[in-house]
């Protein structure tokens, strides 16, 4: 395998650390970014319990979750239409704009016929 270099980078991480200074301040703090279930999410007492014979049931009280509505994404921008992106995951939606910042923190801007 050849050399690779590294150019450009992007994340998403929970409580909103998608910089890198925000990386790094959460690695120099050794922040856990564990949060509650999130409301907006999940009905939470519909399905936690702390007995451990119940099945199916929900045994942590939270987890890492991404701050950022989930159903938000800008399709024109990267030439999705309003069909195509209502069937998206959110994930891949994600996906999509974080590679896309990526590229611009490389300073590598792609062009619409990529």
């Amino acid at each position: 395998m050849g050399d690779v270099a590294v150019i450009g980078f992007s994340f998403k991480l929970p409580e909103g650390a998608d910089t890198s200074s925000s990386l790094w301040e959460t690695l120099e703090k050794g922040r856990n970014l564990v949060t509650d279930w999130p409301a907006s999410r999940i009905i939470r007492n519909a399905f936690h319990s702390e007995e451990l014979a119940k099945r199916n049931k929900l045994r942590s009280d939270g987890g890492y979750f991404i701050k950022d509505d989930p159903g938000a994404f800008d399709a024109p921008f990267f030439s999705v239409t309003a069909a195509e992106a209502a069937s998206m995951d959110p994930m891949q939606r994600w996906t999509l704009e974080v590679s896309y910042r990526a590229f611009e923190n490389g300073e590598t801007f792609p062009t619409r016929n990529c």
